[in-house]
């Protein structure tokens, strides 16, 4: 089951709104969900929509993001979740050092 309680979500659906701004939100979410690990068939079933569905979605978002690969699009999510991850803690650090 694809949920906000996975590890890394919040930061993931922070990146999903930088980075997907352009995006429906039933197209971020599809993007959220395969960032989580989840297939077309999984996906479909949270979104209650067909597979034929999900595919016409990764379709606009790969239109919408010029991208043309689930894999790249991930790794991008991914990247700017981590991010947002290290740039959280850093201000903590700084906060908390006297700095």
């Amino acid at each position: 089951m694809i949920s906000a309680s996975h590890v890394g979500a919040p930061y993931l659906a922070r990146a999903i709104e930088s980075l997907l701004a352009t995006l429906s939100p039933k197209e971020q979410a599809v993007a959220l969900a395969a960032a989580l690990g989840a297939e077309d068939k999984e996906i479909a079933s949270e979104l209650a929509c067909t597979l034929s569905t999900v595919r016409t979605l990764w379709q606009r978002i790969y239109k919408k993001t010029q991208t043309t690969s689930k894999r790249r699009l991930i790794s991008a999510i991914w990247n700017e979740a981590c991010r947002h991850c290290l740039s959280k803690p850093m201000s903590f650090i700084e906060r908390h050092d006297g700095r």
